[in-house]
Formats: structure tokens, C-alpha cells, sequence
């Protein structure tokens, strides 16, 4: 969801094992959080993010699963 406060969920569904690299930016480009990563098997999965130690602002989620990388620009409310 966006805006978010101050957690959100991240789904994604694997139809194979993938490697999966999901991680949380500040608009400045510095890591906030780093989500999942590794290889996972074919699944569903859902991952909860707790944010309340962030500051209300901008951030960018990347997801980079099986080589393709997909952004989302979200913005944290308080």
C-alpha cells in the first residue's frame, strides 16, 4: 500500500527457485532494510516490514527476483 504506516506487507509468488534480493532505500539511496534474499523455491510468499523506527519521507523498495529488478517508489506517514 502507499502511503504506508508504518508496516506493509511484500508478496510475491516463484513458479521455480529464483534468487530473490528485496531491500528498502531512503530517497538519499542509503539502505534501510534489507528484506529477503536468497534462493527461494517455487511458492508464495509474503514478507511483513516494520518501519516505525523510520522518519516520515520517501523510500524505495527494489525487488530484484531472477535477475529482474522492479522499484517502487512509497512514501511513510506518521
Amino acid at each position: 500500500p502507499n502511503p504506508f504506516n508504518p508496516s506493509f506487507i511484500v508478496p510475491f509468488e516463484l513458479y521455480s527457485t529464483q534468487d530473490v534480493d528485496i531491500r528498502l532505500y531512503s530517497s538519499s539511496g542509503q539502505m534501510v532494510r534489507h528484506i529477503a534474499g536468497g534462493s527461494y523455491s517455487a511458492g508464495q510468499y509474503a514478507f511483513n516490514v516494520y518501519c516505525n523506527d523510520l522518519s516520515s519521507g520517501v523510500y524505495i523498495l527494489k525487488a530484484v527476483i531472477g535477475g529482474q529488478a522492479s522499484t517502487q517508489k512509497m512514501l511513510l506517514v506518521k
